[in-house]
């Protein structure tokens, strides 16, 4: 025999659909913030000007982490002028975060000392280079999962049962 589920009284109907669109906004308002960390993180990319470059040291560095774990962690300096002044830095991603020992076979393929490269500057900073576009894929999961959620709810309201 099926379990009959109870009417809910107006009271509580009332009750459940201000719960239901105060957790919609709530996931929209999520999503926006997501949308904020998004646009942070590709605020170097998109304030950054190409400028030549030149690769003057590529080397990997072992790294112990005490447990006897070694790894090795790829370094790549590179200079470049921005006016009368010359920088050298060792900063790859756009977002600052230091490569890993994943990183190590790209980068060998990728860079060797005295070849020329691609530096991306910003003006306002042009201490601040980069070389490669970053992407930190959180901040996007800030954005998207939330904002699934707000449209998983909008499209369930009409077989809800607490639409009107």
């Amino acid at each position: 025999m099926k379990e009959q589920i109870p009417e809910l009284t107006a009271e509580q109907r009332t009750r459940a659909r201000i719960a239901y669109w105060v957790t919609f906004a709530a996931l929209l308002l999520f999503a926006g913030g997501g949308g904020y960390l998004v646009a942070l993180e590709s605020r170097p990319a998109r304030a950054a000007r190409p400028i030549e470059g030149r690769i003057e040291h590529v080397d990997f560095i072992k790294h112990d982490d005490g447990h006897g774990n070694v790894s090795v962690r790829p370094i790549v300096i590179y200079s470049y002028s921005v006016g009368e002044v010359r920088y050298t830095t060792d900063r790859i991603g756009s977002l600052g975060h230091p490569l890993q020992a994943r990183d190590s076979v790209e980068i060998r393929r990728r860079y060797q000392a005295g070849q020329p490269v691609t530096a991306y500057v910003v003006p306002l900073d042009p201490g601040s280079a980069f070389l490669v576009q970053d992407h930190d894929w959180k901040a996007y999961s800030f954005l998207f999962v939330p904002l699934a959620g707000a449209l998983g709810l909008a499209a369930y309201w009409p077989a809800s049962g607490l639409k009107g």
